[in-house]
């Protein structure tokens, strides 16, 4: 057998992930080693952000077959090994990520908290990036955005810019030198949203996002998706993806040119601080050559 029933594909498509990894789990039961099964779990489990597990499907692909680049790359982007990363040929491929969790202390965490708790009130709806400005577009973007000190800003940055060295090669094509982190404070209450989208102009390169919340969360869904890229510049349909569950205390980074979106908040909760916070940023590094 090559790979999962038409009953199989059907669910893809129509979005009912968890039955569909159910019934590839069943058959992979009595056929192990069937390498179309074990590709096709591999996508559902990515797809509902279910890393680990496909990380071992991963894993298992490519103990049955060191040659398969696709799952080392799969493999190695799942354990959180960028620096292992195979290179990618033309052809769309799981845009690479670094998540660092646990990334601030947790003095630092409730100084983020305890500034939104001052300043949450004062949040005004968020703008997104258009030809001619920055511009609100519901049907693009909801949520809210606030200020925050300078201070913030600047400790923020220096974390950021410390751990970069250690991914910087499998994000971005362009060599780290000289750069500007852009930074932005937001809230996203129930429904709101953010379109699928890339953020590589101005010279952006890298994409960050750091989630925070307060005990206990009182919200599901803010997940990031990243959809599979082209690298070659041609597009990429909108189709396979990776699910990037969203966590307290986690950094992500992820190349600018990567189609992505921010799944609606789900919440019962009027309260303001039972938002999604985030700080959200792009590194931006001039081409040309090093100074």
């Amino acid at each position: 057998m090559s790979g999962p029933s038409l009953d199989v594909a059907r669910l893809l498509g129509s979005g009912l992930l968890e039955r569909a990894a159910e019934t590839l789990a069943k058959r992979l039961a009595a056929e192990p080693d069937d390498v179309g099964l074990l590709r096709s779990l591999g996508r559902v489990q990515r797809q509902l952000g279910r890393l680990g597990d496909a990380r071992a499907v991963y894993a298992r692909l490519h103990a049955l077959d060191p040659e398969d680049s696709r799952a080392a790359y799969l493999d190695a982007l799942l354990a959180g090994r960028p620096e292992r990363f195979p290179a990618r040929p033309p052809g769309p491929w799981p845009a690479p990520y670094a998540a660092m969790p646990d990334f601030l202390s947790g003095e630092r965490h409730r100084e983020l908290l305890d500034h939104a708790q001052r300043h949450v009130a004062e949040c005004r709806p968020v703008s997104v990036a258009g030809d001619e400005g920055t511009v609100q577009d519901a049907e693009v973007r909801e949520g809210l955005v606030f200020d925050y000190p300078e201070r913030i800003c600047a400790w923020f940055r220096e974390l950021v810019a410390a751990r970069l060295p250690d991914v910087w090669q499998s994000l971005s094509a362009v060599p780290l030198r000289e750069q500007t982190i852009e930074l932005k404070m937001t809230a996203s209450r129930p429904g709101d949203f953010f379109m699928a989208h890339c953020d590589d102009r101005f010279g952006r390169r890298v994409s960050f996002v750091y989630g925070f919340h307060r005990s206990p969360k009182r919200y599901s869904g803010g997940d990031l998706i990243l959809y599979d890229t082209d690298w070659s510049g041609e597009p990429a349909p909108e189709t396979d993806f990776t699910r990037i569950p969203n966590r307290d205390n986690c950094l992500v980074l992820f190349p600018s040119v990567a189609v992505h979106e921010a799944l609606p908040v789900v919440s019962d909760s009027s309260d303001l601080m039972d938002s999604r916070f985030a700080l959200v940023g792009h590194v931006r590094v001039p081409e040309g050559p090093e100074r």
